[in-house]
């Protein structure tokens, strides 16, 4: 099984780690990796995350690409460039049940650090560790509530 859609080789996070309720778990469900779960807004939650491995990168690739099956909600693709650094990422939006593809050169890439922006050197394909995709209540339709996403893909190019 690739690495990338074995839901073993990737982790979870939510709000939970500053007081909120969201919850989230990985599957596997046919030829994806479902991400799924509750965003919830309880003691000042509202999002949830799953970081998985990232795909092998060229020195000189130019972006990021997702492949997944939506839900209607607007989600973000995420990278990782060291344990206590930013959190870069670019927002795609997904409708339900279609196949959604979005690429992104790496300058769209904006770093947030806890939720907040912060000011750093542009994301380079070297530095990348992990990937990832996260809905927080900005991007959720109703601002809380279930979702989930199949995670078909995620590519350098």
């Amino acid at each position: 099984m690739d690495d990338q859609l074995d839901p073993r080789h990737w982790q979870i996070v939510v709000d939970g780690v500053m007081g909120g309720r969201s919850s989230a778990h990985l599957r596997r469900a046919g030829d994806a990796l479902r991400f799924e779960g509750v965003v919830r807004l309880d003691h000042g939650g509202g999002f949830a995350s799953a970081r998985g491995p990232a795909p092998p990168l060229a020195a000189g690739a130019r972006g990021l690409a997702i492949r997944c099956r939506g839900d209607g909600h607007r989600y973000r693709l995420t990278a990782y460039t060291e344990p206590n650094g930013p959190t870069w990422h670019a927002s795609f939006d997904t409708r339900a049940g279609e196949v959604t593809e979005a690429a992104f050169e790496f300058p769209a890439f904006r770093a947030t650090w806890r939720g907040r922006p912060v000011d750093g050197a542009p994301l380079a394909a070297p530095a990348i560790t992990r990937v990832g995709v996260m809905l927080t209540k900005d991007g959720h339709v109703d601002g809380h509530g279930p979702f989930a996403i199949d995670l078909l893909r995620i590519d350098g190019w």
